[in-house]
């Protein structure tokens, strides 16, 4: 199984909790990790098909003011190319995404909990397999440009 994270260096992303996370999973086997913090940057469409090969995508961890009121947009890349996420569970992503129905929550800051996480996936492929197929479902079905453009020009012509 393959777990993929993607992140710039900043505060938000919460790297230091998936490296975390990473030692406290060890040599667990069937894991292997796909950990881009930056440096080097990846190219779009490298960055893309490494996200195809991985199991499960991890979003953000951070504690910050910021992390709890944004969506980044690696979860609705993961969305897009039909992976399992698992993310902080902050007010923005439940304004969109359902625990367990589409993602995986865990706490913020939290990198036991994140292992945790992690393990369950990696063990509850039915679970994985859900979120997945659910996740990519919402993002065809309500994440399209033009879905999102209608849902406001409705909102604006009221």
């Amino acid at each position: 199984m393959i777990v993929h994270f993607h992140a710039s260096g900043i505060p938000l992303q919460g790297v230091e909790y998936v490296k975390q996370a990473q030692k406290l999973l060890g040599y667990e086997a069937g894991i292997k990790w796909q950990i881009f913090d930056g440096k080097p940057w990846l190219p779009f469409e490298e960055l893309v098909a490494k996200m195809k090969e991985a199991d499960i995508c991890l979003g953000i961890f951070g504690t910050t003011r910021k992390s709890s009121m944004v969506i980044p947009n690696k979860v609705y890349e993961a969305l897009a190319v039909g992976k399992a996420i698992i993310t902080a569970g902050t007010s923005a992503i439940k304004e969109l995404l359902t625990d367990r129905e589409n993602v995986l929550l865990c706490k913020a800051g939290d990198a036991q909990d994140l292992a945790s996480k992690i393990l369950e996936l990696k063990n509850n492929l039915s679970l994985r397999e859900k979120i997945a197929k659910n996740g990519h479902e919402l993002f065809t079905n309500k994440l399209q440009p033009k879905q999102i453009v209608s849902e406001l020009i409705a909102k604006l012509s009221v």
